[in-house]
């Protein structure tokens, strides 16, 4: 799949969930319900979008079978499932915490899954610890949580592992137990691009691993929207920035190239579609207007990952879905290249919308 879709939002009110949310009545857009997901999911789906990333034992697994429910497609998701098994589960004392944090829990997550689906098997599940770590301490661990349920599932992979050595420490720890690494879910973007320089992209290639990019418009920083010029994302008056202004003027650079880079990919797509005109004794139509966060998304699909951003709305659906039929040159990769940030600047949020 060239782009996938997270639904770790759905479900969660600390990212805006709002249960019986009324789109009329309310003014703003951080908010969304279960019609907004389930609209999102439809456009998407019809739009050719299969590969659906969600957080096990959580309100998103309900919430897209719903949606999956009431689109009555033919052809069913294609289902990853993460879980963040805690390795420190057993200092919680009661069997109900090991049940809901420790190993076990990749289980009860997988059989919830299938559950409300409604379906045999999941087509992969990942595992790893709850953030991410340089290290494969856990892995062993985490084959034989996944070993157990290896009947009921079609391919396993690794969460938060990061790093080229420590995905190779996962592999051989899934391999002693006869299972393939399949996938890895890790951070990887314009800001955050440390899978770049840490190996793991290198080691994923040379292991034949899927690498699934999280949060690839780094939460909105990476999108574009919200820079120098326009610190509010084009927000109506009154409305509080949502990341420090230091941060944006950091990230101006790269902010810069992704407008430049969209600037010529509408060019080079307008030229295209006047020569096929031509060809075709036919007016030219005006294509979409590429978005700085789909160059965004582009980007990381061009260093062999698979983008899966975190989809809310129609507006975001929209946003996924006009990312399909074109791609970055080598020429607009190098200059994306060329500005990218040593890192992730410290403190970018403002302290009111640090849990946005």
């Amino acid at each position: 799949h060239r782009v996938g879709v997270s639904t770790v939002s759905w479900g969660d009110p600390a990212c805006g969930w709002t249960k019986g949310l009324k789109r009329k009545k309310s003014t703003n857009d951080e908010l969304f319900g279960m019609k907004d997901a389930r609209l999102a999911y439809a456009d998407l789906a019809a739009g050719g979008v299969q590969c659906w990333a969600v957080p096990a034992c959580s309100r998103a697994v309900a919430v897209l079978g719903r949606a999956v429910e009431k689109a009555g497609s033919a052809d069913p998701p294609k289902v990853v499932v993460h879980c963040a098994p805690s390795v420190k589960a057993r200092l919680f004392g009661s069997t109900n915490n090991r049940n809901r944090y420790g190993f076990a829990s990749v289980k009860g997550g997988v059989r919830d899954a299938l559950e409300v689906l409604g379906s045999a098997y999941l087509d992969c599940v990942l595992a790893g610890p709850p953030l991410p770590s340089d290290s494969a301490a856990t892995s062993p661990k985490t084959a034989g949580a996944l070993a157990a349920v290896g009947n009921r599932v079609e391919a396993v992979g690794v969460a938060n592992i990061q790093g080229g050595a420590a995905l190779r420490k996962a592999h051989a720890a899934y391999a002693r137990r006869g299972l393939r690494l399949a996938a890895c879910y890790v951070d990887f973007n314009l800001i955050d691009n440390s899978a770049l320089r840490d190996g793991t992209l290198t080691a994923a290639k040379e292991l034949d691993v899927t690498v699934l990019a999280r949060s690839p418009l780094a939460a909105g920083l990476g999108s574009g929207l919200c820079n120098v010029q326009d610190p509010t994302g084009g927000a109506k008056f009154g409305v509080s920035p949502k990341w420090r202004f230091r941060a944006l003027r950091e990230l101006a650079p790269i902010h810069d190239a992704m407008n430049q880079v969209a600037s010529m990919v509408d060019a080079r797509r307008a030229d295209d579609d006047r020569e096929k005109a031509k060809a075709q004794n036919r007016d030219a139509a005006k294509p979409a207007k590429v978005e700085p966060a789909q160059v965004a998304l582009q980007w990381v699909a061009a260093k062999g990952a698979v983008p899966m951003p975190a989809v809310k709305t129609r507006g975001h659906a929209s946003v996924v879905l006009g990312c399909q039929g074109w791609a970055l040159t080598a020429d607009e990769v190098a200059i994306l290249d060329a500005a990218l940030p040593a890192g992730v600047p410290a403190f970018t949020r403002k302290r009111a919308n640090a849990r946005g």
